[in-house]
């Protein structure tokens, strides 16, 4: 399994700040890449000679579908409801961040 973390600082019981991912949401992936997943994920791993990930690096292509699949079984649990393509960011080597600091944060204070 992909796990990425990432340093929070504690300022308040409800309050912190997290380290910068820099990773475009999604929305901006589609409009950049017109609609096109591949293309972005191809135009940063490109791989010709992988037919069976599209000509995408397999280790990306894994990435993305392990990222995808754990964010999709995680909000779920959790209960996450506000999932749009402005809060979803997605890595170059094809991890996606779900942005939902705050709410899992109050999932878990609680």
């Amino acid at each position: 399994m992909i796990r990425s973390t990432q340093p929070v600082i504690t300022l308040k019981v409800n309050l912190g700040l997290i380290e910068y991912v820099d990773a475009p949401p999604l929305a901006k992936i589609l409009t950049d890449y017109r609609g096109n997943m591949q293309a972005y994920l191809r135009a940063f791993n490109p791989d010709p000679e992988a037919t069976e990930s599209y000509g995408i690096d397999a280790t990306v292509m894994d990435a993305y579908v392990r990222s995808c699949a754990g964010y999709c079984v995680i909000t779920y649990i959790l209960g996450i409801g506000d999932r749009h393509l402005d809060n979803l960011l997605l890595s170059t080597d094809g991890t996606r961040f779900p942005f939902y600091v705050h709410k899992i944060a109050l999932l878990t204070l609680t």
